[in-house]
């Protein structure tokens, strides 16, 4: 263990390290050189003769610091370094590779990002998947409207066996007072047993029971920290909506935001107070009953539509029910269109890594004749690749932090676009997705290092000789790079 330690510190105690070695080796060599001189030869041969034997004072220097400190760190240290030094000489290659990285890298992140928090992620409600809208249906025209009559509310709440809880509500943004000040936010009146539908305790005060209606009212946890400070300090304080005062009995946690956007829910009667069938007042959510299925559910409603056709016929006529998951219901508008998005910009990502491919290949070229010259100097395979390794690390981490910073403005930005412009359900859930982060940073870092071993690669294939000769000519390795070039411009077209 002892050991170990000792050989990881030396390899970060490289320089005092360095001087020592050069002066054994030199005091080495100046031994051996005095021990053939003393058998006859003159001082060039026994120069020459203790370098053979020696091994080659370079070499013999790399197997001391194998021998010393973990070879693997110090060599890492000296790619890195001669990668920077390498990249900072070509500065209008590195800008363009590690801008068209992060571009794709970012745009990805911050298009699935959204699409993940509005359409993939599931709601956060307790076994949200039973938690379905119900809605009417024009038998005619297919048109569903968002609201339903209180008269049909009441049948489909009277259907026996398909629903645990029903509940309707109506409302929008509307001024809240509070006594001293008030707030135009999110308001509705709902059932008493609407919280039930989706399951979610309050994290303070108590759910509404049928004393409540037009007297009591529940809160958003954000609601209550803006005008009292606390959960707690809400409750029991008055809020006045319509010019009727209700008393807060209740605070939900942040997961609670529907419908979306809603600071305060006041108790409602437990039946429609217009109870005609032509007037479209009230919104339908439910959870369906243990052991029932959604079609089963549907199959139901579909036969009480008949029925209230045949009794209603003025005004049901041409109507039918559907459940729908609450999930389905939020989305269906958006879905498509986000997933188009997400198909372009993945294009984007790809076309940028062939754009990085293409400028990779064409600086291969001149990279094999380097590469090739450094090879014959005696440099070990295995330094070479981790040199060129080392550039095409570099490039993507540095993509990869430009993406990231691309990333959460675009996510910013598309936020902004869905809260005031184009309405995107389920906004709150929206934050960056590191899946798809590390996926794109992923992909970006195999292009960088496939392509950026070309030249090692055309070395292998042609010999060190033929790479020094036909590097930066039209032979081989430039016509095996520009085939390749042209291949990845027929494919992004």
């Amino acid at each position: 263990m002892r050991r170990f330690f000792l050989r990881f510190l030396n390899a970060f105690r490289s320089k005092r390290q360095e001087s020592e070695l050069n002066r054994e080796i030199a005091s080495h060599l100046a031994l051996m050189e005095d021990e053939f001189r003393s058998r006859g030869l003159s001082q060039e041969a026994a120069r020459r003769a203790a370098r053979l034997a020696l091994g080659g004072p370079e070499q013999a220097k790399e197997l001391h610091r194998e021998a010393r400190a973990m070879g693997w760190i110090v060599d890492l240290k000296r790619d890195v370094r001669y990668a920077l030094r390498t990249l900072a000489n070509s500065p209008g290659f590195t800008a363009a590779v590690i801008a068209i990285l992060a571009i794709g890298i970012g745009a990805n992140t911050a298009m699935f990002s959204v699409l993940n928090g509005v359409v993939l992620k599931p709601l956060t409600y307790p076994d949200a998947g039973r938690i379905v809208r119900i809605q009417i249906r024009w038998t005619d025209t297919g048109v569903m409207p968002n609201s339903i009559p209180g008269g049909d509310e009441i049948d489909i709440r009277r259907l026996d066996g398909a629903f645990q809880k029903i509940a309707f509500y109506s409302g929008g943004e509307m001024g809240v007072q509070l006594g001293d000040h008030a707030e135009f936010v999110g308001a509705q009146r709902v059932h008493p047993d609407f919280f039930s539908v989706f399951g979610v305790p309050p994290i303070a005060g108590r759910l509404f029971t049928a004393a409540d209606s037009r007297q009591s009212a529940i809160v958003s946890l954000a609601f209550a920290q803006r005008n009292f400070g606390s959960a707690a300090g809400a409750l029991g304080r008055s809020v006045f909506i319509e010019n009727l005062s209700y008393k807060i009995v209740g605070v939900m946690p942040g997961q609670m935001r529907y419908p979306a956007n809603t600071d305060v829910w006041s108790a409602d009667f437990a039946e429609p107070e217009n109870k005609n069938r032509s007037g479209f007042n009230y919104r339908l959510v439910a959870r369906l009953a243990p052991g029932v299925s959604l079609q089963a559910a549907n199959s139901k409603l579909a036969a009480l539509a008949l029925q209230l056709a045949y009794t209603y016929p003025d005004s049901n006529d041409r109507r039918t029910f559907v459940a729908a998951p609450l999930k389905e219901n939020l989305v269906s508008g958006v879905r498509a269109t986000l997933f188009v998005m997400m198909g372009a910009v993945a294009f984007v990502l790809l076309i940028a890594c062939a754009n990085v491919a293409n400028l990779m290949l064409a600086r291969s070229s001149g990279r094999a004749h380097e590469i090739a010259i450094r090879a014959a100097l005696g440099a070990r395979r295995r330094h070479l690749i981790g040199q060129l390794l080392a550039e095409s690390l570099l490039l993507a981490s540095a993509a990869g932090a430009l993406g990231l910073v691309i990333a959460r403005i675009g996510t910013s930005a598309l936020l902004s676009i869905g809260t005031h412009y184009v309405p995107v359900p389920r906004i709150q859930e929206i934050q960056v997705d590191w899946r798809v982060l590390l996926f794109a940073a992923a992909i970006s870092v195999i292009t960088a290092i496939v392509f950026g071993l070309v030249p090692l690669q055309e070395i292998s294939r042609l010999g060190i000789r033929d790479a020094i000769n036909r590097s930066g000519s039209r032979g081989s390795v430039g016509a095996g790079s520009s085939r390749m070039r042209k291949t990845l411009v027929v494919a992004q077209i």
